[in-house]
């Protein structure tokens, strides 16, 4: 195979393709679920039904979900930055390389925060000292959020290729 069709396998159409949609489709609608589903036990059953308290005590790991949050759009925008500068270059086996680093890097990245945020996010809610009901209460919120944070990644990770228009053809 020559470098001119080596260089056609690569098209750069900037829609939405099947394959890549395919892809990053699952993680993309449980991130929403759980996000959904979230709000809506934060607002409709805790605020209501548990009182202030509990819906302050629900929110006191806020910061974990924040730094989970802003490490996932840094990741993303490195890899969607990393595969649209060597798609610029027109050289394929570049692009192989950048892609294959990217995926290492985002599962490593989802692994990592959803095995170090549980023991952080542990250790904040037991430094509050708070009540039996409210520790069970805010650590099954945690575990929504916990759940949401690596496919978060994966997702942030799966909309910014979408929009870059990678799309592979073997």
């Amino acid at each position: 195979m020559d470098e001119l069709d080596n260089l056609k396998r690569y098209r750069r159409d900037g829609g939405l393709t099947l394959r890549k949609l395919a892809e990053y489709i699952p993680a993309m609608i449980m991130t929403n679920l759980s996000v959904l589903l979230l709000v809506s036990v934060d607002g409709l059953v805790v605020g209501n039904y548990c009182g202030s308290d509990a819906l302050s005590s629900v929110n006191i790991f806020y910061p974990v979900s924040l730094m989970t949050g802003t490490l996932s759009v840094l990741a993303a925008s490195g890899i969607a930055t990393s595969i649209s500068t060597a798609m610029g270059m027109n050289d394929p086996g570049k692009i192989n390389r950048v892609r294959g680093v990217s995926l290492r890097i985002m599962i490593v990245l989802a692994a990592a925060v959803g095995v170090l945020q549980v023991p952080v996010v542990w250790l904040m809610i037991r430094s509050y000292g708070l009540s039996d009901e409210m520790y069970v209460l805010t650590w099954q919120y945690a575990i929504g959020l916990m759940v949401c944070a690596p496919l978060s990644l994966i997702s942030n990770v799966g909309t910014y290729q979408l929009q870059i228009g990678v799309v592979t053809f073997k």
